[in-house]
């Protein structure tokens, strides 16, 4: 088989496992759970969550894409796979240290807004799944592709288990209880992942380095840019609704009943870009772009059939399955949590294209581009909300994000199919 076949069928395999777990959890475990705590509760949290996916930006800083990019084209078990296993291990201890430093001190600025223990489940639940990231990094990167797609499921099968069981044994759920079955869920997965890439020869025991040899963080300057301004379009959207409107708790409430459904399908979408960024650094080391176009073309094509289709059915449709999911005599879906489920919908366009071609751009290390496309709808993004949700609120917080997502999407397209062509063998 060719190794785009090989690609193709391992890619297969991983929305085959994703599909038949992660829809679960999100669509009947998650939500009764969600349906426990009041709109204003889960508002509060869905909030300090947002926040802490940004504060998560110190926990990376770069190292995946980085290292992902530089192990791909590194043989599993050599000196050298070694030596910069103990690099990036040491990294990782660096950013938890400036992680927490900045944790206690936005703490500090926020704590009238929620107990300091639910904000430090909050917290610790970003930090736990930022290493079992991390850990797949070399399951990625040796091109252990099987394995790693059971891996991207450990956690929620976790979480149906604990969950399921919270469910039916526990009469009555706070925010601690919540948080505290994404925290040992994690815990149990990073143990898994840990003694498989250890019994897999492809980590040893961590050794950190001196502190003289962390002249090489300069090289991930890029990454971190790239890393830094996604993190912001993505989250900053809930952060300035609830620093912008009164009674923003109550708001981000009601936006969480549409985005679940709207995550659910990112979470789907997110698996294009898993294993395309090992394998298109691989491709363009062994000077193969020509293979990669190809796959470039094929994944955009299968990806905007689907997403075309997708939301046509929920545009239409979106009604009855929000209100199959969430109106069991005690949430009553209105035409405000419609709209913005309608409006939000077609973020997923602009999303399939950022994840397929910002990878390749990133393995392609176009980063002038690169961060072109993202500044320029992250400054579109921050300036019309500003000027439109004091308004329209979280109308148009989704309409905005739908059409700054569609735009960087098309941008990265260009970039990516442009540097392709001009580079194929």
């Amino acid at each position: 088989m060719s190794t785009k076949g090989d690609f193709l069928k391992n890619k297969g395999f991983l929305f085959l496992v994703n599909i038949l777990i992660k829809p679960i959890w999100i669509l009947v475990i998650d939500k009764e759970l969600q349906l426990r705590l009041n709109e204003e509760t889960y508002g509060i949290y869905l909030k300090f969550l947002y926040v802490a996916y940004i504060a998560g930006f110190l926990l990376e800083v770069g190292l995946h894409q980085y290292a992902t990019v530089f192990l791909a084209n590194c043989a599993p078990n050599s000196d050298l796979w070694r030596e910069k296993t103990r690099e990036f291990f040491s990294i990782k201890v660096l950013y938890t240290f400036l992680y927490w430093i900045g944790v206690i001190l936005f703490y500090f600025l926020n704590s009238e807004s929620v107990s300091f223990w639910i904000y430090s489940l909050i917290f610790m639940q970003i930090y736990l799944f930022s290493w079992l990231q991390f850990f797949r990094i070399f399951l990625q990167s040796s091109h252990n592709y099987r394995i790693d797609a059971y891996f991207s499921s450990i956690d929620r099968i976790f979480l149906l288990i604990f969950g399921g069981l919270t469910l039916y044994g526990v009469s009555s759920l706070n925010l601690i209880k919540y948080n505290g079955l994404f925290i040992l869920s994690y815990c149990l997965s990073i143990g898994l992942i840990w003694k498989t890439i250890r019994r897999l020869g492809l980590w040893e025991n961590p050794v950190l380095m001196r502190p003289s040899s962390w002249s090489f963080l300069r090289e991930f300057s890029p990454y971190i840019f790239v890393q830094f301004l996604m993190i912001i379009f993505y989250r900053i959207d809930l952060i300035l609704i609830d620093r912008i409107i009164p009674n923003a708790a109550l708001e981000i409430g009601k936006y969480a009943y549409s985005i679940r459904l709207i995550d659910s399908m990112h979470n789907l979408i997110y698996l294009l870009s898993v294993f395309l960024l090992p394998f298109a650094a691989k491709q363009i080391a062994a000077n193969k772009t020509k293979v990669l176009f190809q796959l470039s073309l094929l994944l955009t094509g299968i990806f905007f059939l689907c997403a075309a289709i997708f939301c046509i059915l929920m545009y239409y449709y979106g009604d009855t399955l929000l209100n199959l999911i969430y109106n069991q005599g005690q949430i009553k879906i209105d035409t405000y949590i419609l709209k913005l489920f309608q409006l939000h919908i077609f973020s997923t366009i602009g999303l399939g294209l950022i994840y397929i071609h910002g990878t390749i751009l990133i393995a392609l290390k176009r980063f002038s581009w690169l961060i072109f496309s993202i500044a320029l709808p992250t400054l579109g993004l921050i300036s019309l909300n500003f000027i439109f949700i004091p308004s329209y609120h979280a109308i148009a917080s989704v309409s905005i994000a739908s059409s700054m997502t569609i735009l960087m999407g098309l941008l990265k397209m260009i970039g990516s199919l442009y540097y392709l062509s001009k580079t194929k063998n």
